[in-house]
């Protein structure tokens, strides 16, 4: 993957937080983990945050990720969330194990 391509790919992940933000200022979000994923043989990047209310009390959370497909020229993002940790986890791959890039 060129290095271009992989530095969208992290300014992606640092402005899906960001709008979350914005939209949701009462919420915190923090950053709990980043790294590589592989979507439709492509590889890609996801980052994980959890979301506290203003007490600093853990009300759910959620998985980025971005890619794209070589054969379509186009960069995907999917954001997923939810109360549970687990759930979202499972959401988030099974979305991302179903992707398909056109041939």
């Amino acid at each position: 993957m060129g290095q271009m391509r992989y530095l969208n790919y992290r300014l992606g992940l640092v402005a899906t937080p960001n709008f979350l933000r914005s939209s949701q200022a009462k919420v915190q979000f923090d950053a709990i983990k980043e790294g590589d994923v592989t979507v439709a043989d492509q590889l890609g990047v996801f980052g994980a945050f959890t979301a506290a209310d203003s007490s600093g009390k853990v009300i759910g959370g959620g998985l980025i990720g971005a890619w794209s497909c070589s054969t379509e020229n186009m960069a995907f993002s999917l954001t997923v969330t939810g109360q549970q940790a687990t759930t979202s986890q499972i959401r988030f791959q099974g979305l991302l194990d179903d992707f398909e890039c056109s041939s």
